[in-house]
C-alpha cells in the first residue's frame, strides 16, 4: 500500500485570531450579564450631560449662557472646545477708517475713494496692511502710483496724504457713549511737479 504524503494527511489548522479586548474572561462576564437599571441610568445620564454641554457650548453667547458657563466651562476646557485661541480670544474693540486728502495751495481737500480706486474690499485690505505695517517707503511708492492715476483736472497740485483713523467701540450695553476718531498713522506723497 502506498504511503500517504505527510503534507496532505494533516488536518488543516484553525487560523489564529488576534487577541481582542472581548476575549478576556472579565470582558466575557461583563458581556454575558445584563446591565442593571442603575448602570443604564448612570450611563444615560453621562451621555445626556455630555451632549447637553456640547449643545450649550455651540449656542450664541447670551446672559443665559453666561450664567451657566462657570458650571460647564471646566469640562469644555478639558475637551479642548473652549475656543479661547486666535480669533475667538480677543475680538477687536475698535472701528477704523482710511481717509485720503489732496494737498493743494488752498489746504487739504478730501478725495473720494472711487477716484483713488479704493472701491473693493480687497483694495481696502491692501491699504490697511500698508498702514498697519507702518512702512513709509512702500506707502510712498503706492501713493506716487495712485497720484499718477488721478485724472489731470482733479489731481492735487502738491501731493497726497493717506491717514488711518481709529475709534474705540463702547460696550454693547453702553448706548450713551460717543467716542471720537483718533488718527493713528499718516503718510504723505509730495508731487515733484512745479
Amino acid at each position: 500500500m502506498p504511503q500517504e504524503d505527510p503534507c496532505y494527511s494533516q488536518k488543516p489548522k484553525k487560523p489564529v485570531e488576534p487577541p481582542s479586548a472581548f476575549t478576556s474572561p472579565t470582558a466575557q462576564k461583563m458581556l454575558q450579564r445584563p446591565q442593571s437599571g442603575v448602570a443604564r441610568f448612570f450611563l444615560g445620564s453621562l451621555l445626556l450631560a455630555h451632549f447637553g454641554i456640547l449643545f450649550l457650548n455651540n449656542l450664541a453667547w447670551s446672559p443665559a449662557i453666561a450664567s451657566v458657563w462657570p458650571y460647564y466651562a471646566p469640562y469644555v476646557g478639558k475637551l479642548g472646545l473652549a475656543q479661547d485661541w486666535g480669533m475667538y480670544r480677543a475680538p477687536a474693540r475698535f472701528d477704523q477708517r482710511i481717509e485720503a486728502e489732496g494737498i493743494t495751495p488752498a489746504g487739504r481737500q478730501p478725495i473720494s475713494h472711487d477716484m483713488l480706486g479704493w472701491n473693493s474690499s480687497r483694495m481696502l485690505y491692501f491699504i490697511e496692511g500698508l498702514c498697519v505695517r507702518n512702512s513709509p517707503i512702500e506707502t510712498s511708492i503706492y501713493l506716487s502710483w495712485v497720484y499718477d492715476q488721478i485724472p489731470t483736472p482733479f489731481r492735487p497740485e502738491w501731493g497726497l496724504t493717506m491717514r488711518r483713523e481709529v475709534k474705540q467701540i463702547p460696550e454693547p450695553t453702553d448706548t450713551n457713549t460717543r467716542l471720537a476718531w483718533r488718527p493713528k498713522e499718516e503718510f504723505f506723497f509730495w508731487s515733484e511737479e512745479e
